[in-house]
């Protein structure tokens, strides 16, 4: 009680601003969510799995094969 005593009219002040406050944060949260779904398929990355694996396999294969040269030398 002593506080709020001390600091109603800043609680009371908080208490009216706050609703807007988060609904300006959502609504930046939605611009964001909005700018970044177009900007997910100009991402680099193969999006099938099926390629995804074979690229990684691909990938081992040559590392495994320099991997081999450098063995070797």
């Amino acid at each position: 009680m002593a506080y709020l005593t001390t600091h109603g009219a800043e609680v009371a002040k908080a208490a009216r601003d706050n609703p807007r406050q988060w609904q300006t944060w959502w609504w930046v949260c939605v611009a964001g969510q909005l700018l970044f779904l177009p900007c997910a398929f100009l991402m680099a990355g193969r999006w099938h799995p099926r390629r995804a694996h074979e690229d990684e396999r691909a990938h081992d294969t040559l590392v495994e094969r320099e991997l081999a040269a450098l063995r070797e030398s």
